[in-house]
């Protein structure tokens, strides 16, 4: 386990807007025995005229005058200010600088010296090798040259950011195998780190004490849940629509953060949107689930992902339903995998006669030792390595 370190991390998300992501489950362990700065996204795509980026845009810039915070995890938290297009040449020459600038500020005040660097997005190229950092850390979450919205040449310009990184790094980690491939002729020191899951947390699910929400609980059944991001792009909205319209006695409830626009589901009476709720509450709402689902578009970019909530699902012992495909084959056999709208259907009704205590405790076992802490071991265990190898 590393232990009295300095550590800043490009985290490539917000701290606290949503529940936790990868990054803040990983750096909550690593806090009690180090010394992390928990640096916000600063921003793949270009802003766009929307509700959505109005508001990430005003929290930002509120989130840069408020300057540093320490958080009930242990772990600071600071928001640098970049301009938010990133490809312009001009523009990547200011943040660069504005980077430097803020980051070497973070650091006198919170004396971070010699810092594992460890950088989670690619639009944090130019910081790498300019903090005396011991240690250069590149974590690829996503294939991100691939992120929906992007255009050819910003996709062009997040690999190139990409490459410089996998190139520069001490070392190198992963989500995804397909990942690994395609990287490995630019760092010989890559490694397939998958996500972890709080196994104890959504096991609480399973508990006789866990209450079912008010919210849900006059939800007739069958359930058929979601949690998490439901942005187009990542979610097929069209095949939600055909579940609900194949089997109106069936309700879909989605747990997920929803803007005042949307309107995507207005038409379907069996569509329940219940907004975000917190991670705490998780389990509750698991309870009422008799199927979870995973309804994303197959694309290159959801090809490369490993979605925290499979983990999370299985963990609560509920069946799950996916147009994602697992990686791993032990995962496959406990999922049911659908590669059409009709046989996602299908495989709804095969999962809903699959609900048996057996059959959850066969669930869990598959990620019974997938635990977030055995993670922070594992990442420990190769940063330490990397150290040794260059001393």
């Amino acid at each position: 386990m590393l232990k009295g370190e300095n550590i800043i991390c490009f985290a490539g998300e917000d701290w606290g807007t949503h529940n936790p992501l990868a990054k803040t489950h990983l750096l909550t362990r690593l806090a009690k025995q180090n010394r992390v700065l928990f640096i916000e996204s600063i921003c793949i795509r270009k802003p766009v005229l929307s509700q959505k980026d109005a508001v990430r845009l005003r929290n930002k810039l509120s989130k840069w005058i408020r300057g540093i915070i320490k958080t009930d995890q242990g772990f600071y938290v600071a928001a640098p200010l970049v301009i938010p297009y990133h490809g312009n040449n001009i523009v990547d020459f200011i943040n660069k600088y504005l980077l430097i600038i803020q980051l070497k500020i973070y650091q006198y005040i919170l004396n971070l010296k010699k810092p594992i660097l460890w950088i989670c997005i690619p639009t944090a190229a130019s910081i790498a090798g300019k903090l005396d950092e011991k240690l250069l850390l590149f974590h690829i979450f996503d294939k991100w040259d691939q992120v929906p919205e992007l255009d050819s040449g910003m996709r062009k310009y997040i690999r190139k950011q990409m490459d410089i990184l996998a190139k520069k790094s001490d070392l190198c980690l992963t989500i995804s195998n397909i990942i690994v491939e395609e990287n490995k002729h630019l760092n010989s020191n890559i490694h397939f780190i998958d996500h972890g899951v709080d196994y104890e947390h959504f096991g609480r699910t399973l508990l006789e004490e866990t209450k079912i929400p008010d919210d849900i609980k006059n939800i007739s059944g069958p359930i058929v849940g979601y949690i998490g991001n439901i942005e187009r792009g990542n979610v097929d909205y069209e095949l939600i629509k055909e579940i609900a319209r194949s089997r109106p006695d069936w309700n879909i409830v989605i747990i997920a953060k929803i803007y005042s626009n949307f309107s995507e589901f207005d038409d379907f009476p069996n569509i329940h949107l219940l907004g975000m709720k917190k991670y705490k509450d998780l389990p509750n709402y698991l309870k009422a689930f008799d199927v979870c689902m995973i309804p994303f578009m197959v694309s290159k970019w959801i090809e490369a992902c490993s979605p925290l909530k499979l983990k999370e699902y299985l963990a609560a012992g509920k069946p799950v339903v996916s147009t994602f495909e697992p990686q791993e084959e032990e995962y496959r056999e406990v999922v049911y995998f659908a590669d059409s709208y009709a046989s996602f259907v299908k495989r709804i009704e095969d999962a809903l006669s699959d609900n048996s205590p057996e059959a959850a405790q066969r669930r869990r076992a598959v990620v019974k030792n997938e635990t977030w802490d055995h993670r922070v071991e594992e990442i420990s265990n190769l940063a330490l390595l990397a150290l040794k190898g260059k001393k």
